[in-house]
């Protein structure tokens, strides 16, 4: 098993970078996507388990951006860990849609970025072997992650 930072905690040897799909929240929050892309992030938002959920991201994790029923928008690389805490004031969210609720961010380089008509498409995605979800942030094992990275289609956003 493997601890926040990386690391086999059995071992303490540093363990290959993970893979992960993060869900935009598009039900929600419509458009919240090309905003994480516009501020070079990835974001929860909530209580602050979703905000501990982004301890799993490490600098240099590869994280994929997911629009629900659309597919992958985006590709990029973790750039800053969470900081343990909420953006205050919202770097994605505007407070008054906010409310009592909190947003948590990563840095991310989005080194691929596709509209929805350029996505890696839902049935693509279960063609290649990556099973739906709807949780919020999810492991991706790295030969899926080669397949999705292949088949995303850089365009404008």
């Amino acid at each position: 098993m493997n601890n926040r930072k990386g690391r086999n905690m059995a071992t303490g040897k540093a363990s290959k970078t993970p893979a992960f799909v993060i869900n935009s929240n598009e039900t929600n929050r419509p458009g919240l996507w090309g905003e994480m892309l516009n501020r070079s992030v990835a974001c929860t938002g909530g209580k602050l388990k979703f905000g501990q959920l982004l301890e799993k991201l490490v600098r240099g994790s590869r994280l994929f951006l997911y629009v629900n029923r659309v597919g992958v928008v985006a590709e990029g690389i973790v750039t800053s860990e969470w900081n343990g805490r909420s953006n205050e004031p919202p770097l994605v969210w505007k407070k008054k849609e906010w409310k009592e609720w909190a947003e948590y961010t990563v840095g991310v380089e989005w080194r691929k970025k596709a509209n929805e008509k350029q996505a890696v498409s839902i049935d693509e995605l279960q063609s290649i072997g990556y099973r739906l979800f709807c949780k919020t942030l999810m492991p991706v094992a790295s030969d899926v992650a080669n397949k999705i990275s292949a088949r995303l289609k850089v365009g404008r956003v």
